[in-house]
This record gives structure tokens, C-alpha cells and sequence, in this order.
């Protein structure tokens, strides 16, 4: 930094040096406003908005007339204009039935406005990175404001029938203690208990401290599922950084992850799920660091993700194998150097991880004899199980009836007894679910034809930019460029044992829940990283073909985030009787 005086310069380091810390606190800040849903927001709050829009304006043109980007009367004017306007549209916005939409344009207008009393010129990098992230969470923010603490969640069930996550959240807040029973006699009270913990503590502060309806305070738990959400967004970009990735190689893998359809399910998701895959990516990002500097804090940083991720849930130790692999390698580099520093290091690893990481399931085993990586168990009888169909023919039919709709299916009763089919083979499902979930359909565009064919482009445009990803990971891991061997075979490895996790899954469970995106997400970083890296060596080695492969896929990283947009800003979306 050559100037530390300007407004860019410190808003920069502040981002740049607390990201986790500034998401945080902007979650913080806006949970007063809205507590979960729009249906929540106080009444008060108009006002305090209208006052900070015309505090924010004036600071903003005040900011652009010191850095003379703005003349003193052109100031003047626009300030005289928001201060009319500002009036007018709070009418307009009191009787809209889609508040979650205006929240969701003025958060996209407010992060173009800190674009442009900026120095973007002089921090392009930054500034472009701050608007994809900043535009990607005011759409979570939009999902979350539309999207009710019960609806279309994974196992939550509610909160006061005593089973679900859900129920796991009530039980530690009312109980205050773990389970004194047999966690199978409960559904989904067999998770490590973090992330419930979290919200249960969440809605203890907001009910008893803020004195916040408990409902309200309920609904609001989605504020950290939305804090979750970001922070596997940030450690892409920690990620995609570590490895110096700029211009279209930054910011096409950098657009792909921060509006992918499945981050925006997090944001609304109150299960384990978003915790556990914050943590995982974190883990990432912290290893990258320990690795390319072994030391004591980056390896405590480390154990720390991982351990804590498996108190999360028990899937975040897929890390683990990847992690180990690297580990030896270090050692063996090390032999005849610092070997006995890297053997301590990992001592205090193990110190902290394995403790944080096993300790509810060995409490089980020890007092009930739950088996460490019991699975929670699905009834018989249910319509979705696809046992009745052998593996092999599952994930080797690929019929063209399974494309007829984007929408993932399942089986379903009508008047004339069975409809539908189950969806079975695991890549078509999770290409589906990755996109819509398991419950969003045509029913959700009922009135609204012409989104059900966005949802189908969506759907191919994604099908096209997954198996470009893919490729460019296979041609990228056996060609030299800015990864070496070790990191490509960190994040090989820990890609395919995703996959593998996920058909293995789908072998033991043949169940067509089972086959869902949420349990292998980051493989979308690790396939984007892989697309910037290609990207990031042709820049050097063939300029026009980067110049094409560039402005290409640009153009498909843009398509998606738009497309993504308008069909989740569809899927909250009130149509006005």
C-alpha cells in the first residue's frame, strides 16, 4: 500500500485483513432489520433505512467530490435528487409485496456506489472481487429474507415436535445439556453438536438478551446459516489467491461459486450443512498456507477447521485423507532437515484435532454403544427408495426420459395410484439437485412460464461450464503451471474421494435423498480453481488464445450469475393478487 491515508487504502486492508470478521459483523448489523424474514422487519425500521440511505448517499458523494470524481453542483444535484427520491419509492416499497426485492436491488446498487467513490482503477482486483461477493450475498440475503426457518430445509422438522435439527436446536436450549439417551431414538440427534449449539445460543441471546419474540428469534437462526454461506465464498477467494489467480482467471471461477445456486441454499439452512462446509474450506485455505509455510499457528489454525468441522458433522473428516497425504509428503521433504519440527507440529495437530473432532461419538459409543459412524437410519416403505433398481443399472442409465424435466423427481401418488419415477443415477441427480434442490419444480412457476425455460437454459448452460470445469481439472493436474505436484495431489484426491463418497453413499442408501449436491459442494471450487489456473497459463503462454478462452468464459461465468439471479429471485417471488 503506497498511500495508507485513502478511504480505498484502509477500506481495502480491512477486507483484505478480517474477512471472516467483516462478514460477520455485516450479518450483524443487518439482523436488527429484518431478524430472518421480511415478515419480521420491525416497524421502525423504514425510517432508520430511509435515514441511512440519505446518510450513506451524502458520505458516498462527499467520498467522490474529495477524489475528484465528481464536480461540486453535479454533487449537489444528486444528492437534491436521492433526498426527492428516497421519499417516494419508501411509499412505493411499504405496499410492495416483495420487500426482499428491493433490499436485494439496493444492496446491488449500494456495492456499485463503494465501486465507484473507490479507487478501482488502482485496485481493479479488489474492487471487482468486492462487487461479485458483495452482489452474490445480497441474493443469499434476498433467498433468506424469502425463504421461511421451516422451508425446504433438509431433516429440520420444527422446532417444538423434539426431533429434526430442529428439535436438536430446541433440546439444547431448553435442556441445556447433551442428549441423556440413546441418540437413535431421535432423528438427527446423532450429528456432533456444534452447529446446533451455535443456534441454539443464537436464539437464547436474541430471545432472553434482545427481548426478540421467539419466533422471531427462531426465523433469525438463518442469519448464521447466511454468515456460513459467505465464509465458503471467502475461502474460495482465499483459495483462488493463494495462487495469485487475477483477471478473468480470478474473477470467471470467483462469479461461478459466489452465485451457485447451492450456496444459496445455505444461506437459508439451518441443518449442520453450511457450518460443516465453512469449516472444510477454511481447512483448505489453511492448509495452502501451512504448506507453503509450515508453522505452529498455521498448523493450530488448521487443526482447529478440521476438528471443529467433524464436531459439525463427521463428513467435514473427508478432508482428512487429503490433508494426511500432504502431511507425509512435508515430513519425507524434511528428513534430513527439520523433521523433528514437522513431527511436533503434527503432534499438536493431532492434540487438538482428534479430541474436537471424536469426542461426541466416542461419548456415544462409550455410554450407548452408537457405532462412531452411525448413519442415521430411513423408514421402510418410503416411496423415494430406489433399491428395487441394481447399482450398476442406476448410475449407468442415462435414458433420455430422466432429462424430460431440469427439476429433480421423485416418486409421487396421484388419483390413479403411482406417477412420476425416482431419480437414480447419482451425476444426473446431483447436476439437478445442485441447481434446484429436491423441492423446487415447476410448482414453484406456476405463473410463470417463462422462468420454467430460464430454469431449463440454466440447467444446460451448468451441464456445459461442469464439464468444461471438468476437463480443464484433468488437463490441468497433468500439465505444469502454478500448482505443483503436492497441491495437485491435494486437490485431486480430495475431489474424488467426494465423488467416491457420494456413490458410495448412494450404494449403501439407495435412496433418492441420498443423491443430493449439499454433501459434496466443494467440488465446485475445486474444479474452478483448476479452470483458473488453465486460464491464469495461457495468459503466459498463448495470449490470443487466452484473449478468446478469457472473454468465453467470462461470458458463460456472467450468464450464470444472472441466470441464478432471476430464477432465485423468482423463487421468493410474490405475484401480486
Amino acid at each position: 500500500m503506497t498511500d495508507t491515508n485513502t478511504y480505498t487504502d484502509r477500506f481495502v486492508k480491512l477486507l483484505a485483513g478480517n474477512p471472516y470478521i467483516c462478514a460477520f459483523a455485516v450479518c450483524l448489523c443487518i439482523h436488527p432489520f429484518f431478524l430472518g424474514a421480511v415478515e419480521n422487519i420491525p416497524a421502525n425500521a423504514l425510517l432508520t433505512e430511509c435515514i441511512m440511505v440519505l446518510l450513506s448517499a451524502a458520505a458516498l458523494l462527499f467520498c467522490g467530490y474529495k477524489k475528484g470524481k465528481l464536480n461540486k453542483y453535479p454533487a449537489i444535484g444528486i444528492m437534491a435528487a436521492v433526498s426527492a427520491a428516497v421519499p417516494l419509492l419508501a411509499k412505493q416499497y411499504s405496499a410492495s409485496e416483495n420487500r426482499a426485492v428491493w433490499h436485494f436491488a439496493g444492496g446491488c446498487a449500494l456495492t456499485l456506489a463503494v465501486m465507484f467513490i473507490s479507487d478501482w482503477h488502482k485496485y481493479r482486483r479488489q474492487m471487482f472481487s468486492f462487487f461479485i461477493l458483495g452482489t452474490g450475498f445480497f441474493l443469499k440475503l434476498y433467498y433468506v429474507l424469502g425463504t421461511s426457518v421451516l422451508s425446504r430445509q433438509h431433516d429440520v422438522q420444527t422446532f417444538d415436535c423434539g426431533e429434526g435439527h430442529a428439535g436438536y436446536i430446541t433440546y439444547l436450549l431448553t435442556e441445556r445439556h447433551l442428549p441423556d439417551f440413546d441418540i437413535r431414538e431421535r432423528f438427527q440427534f446423532c450429528h456432533p453438536p456444534l452447529s446446533h449449539f451455535c443456534s441454539a445460543v443464537w436464539i437464547w441471546f436474541n430471545n432472553n438478551c434482545c427481548g426478540i419474540d421467539l419466533n422471531q428469534s427462531r426465523e433469525s437462526v438463518q442469519m448464521l446459516a447466511l454468515f456460513y454461506s459467505m465464509c465458503i465464498v471467502i475461502s474460495a477467494y482465499k483459495i483462488f489467491r493463494h495462487f495469485k489467480l487475477e483477471g478473468a482467471a480470478l474473477y470467471v471461477p470467483l462469479a461461478v461459486v459466489s452465485f451457485h445456486p447451492q450456496l444459496t441454499f445455505y444461506s437459508g439452512s439451518i441443518n449442520n450443512d453450511a457450518l460443516a462446509t465453512a469449516l472444510m474450506a477454511g481447512s483448505i485455505a489453511a492448509l495452502l498456507e501451512w504448506y507453503e509455510k509450515p508453522t505452529y499457528r498455521g498448523i493450530i489454525r488448521l487443526a482447529f477447521c478440521i476438528g471443529l468441522g467433524m464436531m459439525t458433522k463427521l463428513t467435514a473428516g473427508l478432508v482428512a485423507p487429503s490433508t494426511a497425504l500432504v502431511f507425509a509428503i512435508v515430513l519425507f521433504k524434511n528428513l534430513k532437515t527439520e523433521w523433528r519440527t514437522i513431527l511436533r507440529q503434527f503432534v499438536v495437530f493431532i492434540v487438538i484435532c482428534a479430541p474436537l473432532g471424536l469426542w461426541y461419538g466416542t461419548r456415544n459409543y462409550i455410554n450407548y454403544g452408537v457405532p462412531l459412524l452411525y448413519v442415521q437410519e430411513l423408514p421402510e416403505g418410503l416411496l423415494q427408495n430406489i433399491s428395487g433398481m441394481p447399482f450398476k443399472g442406476r448410475i449407468t442409465d442415462f435414458s433420455g426420459y430422466q432429462f424430460k424435466s431440469v427439476f429433480e423427481q421423485w416418486m409421487y401418488i396421484s388419483d390413479d395410484g403411482y406417477a412420476g419415477y425416482n431419480e437414480h443415477n447419482p451425476l444426473i441427480a446431483i447436476m439437478k439437485n445442485s441447481l434446484f434442490s429436491e423441492y423446487i419444480n415447476e410448482g414453484n412457476f406456476t405463473n410463470m412460464p417463462g422462468i420454467i425455460k430460464t430454469a431449463k437454459v440454466f440447467f444446460w448452460l451448468s451441464a456445459v461450464i461442469a464439464l468444461i470445469a471438468f476437463v480443464t481439472m484433468i488437463i490441468s493436474f497433468f500439465r505444469k503451471n502454478k500448482m505443483d505436484l503436492v497441491q495437485k495431489l491435494f486437490f485431486g484426491s480430495f475431489y474424488f474421494l467426494n465423488v467416491i463418497y457420494l456413490y458410495k453413499m448412494a450404494y449403501d442408501y439407495p435412496f433418492t435423498c441420498t443423491l443430493n449436491f449439499r454433501y459434496i459442494v466443494l467440488t465446485v471450487p475445486v474444479q474452478m480453481l483448476f479452470a483458473g489456473v488453465m486460464l491464469d497459463k495461457l495468459k503466459t503462454s498463448k495470449p490470443k488464445a487466452y484473449k478468446i478462452a478469457g472473454i468465453s468464459a467470462g461470458v458463460l461465468a456472467c450468464t450464470f450469475a444472472v441466470l441464478s439471479t432471476v430464477v432465485y429471485l423468482a423463487v421468493c417471488y410474490v405475484i401480486p393478487e
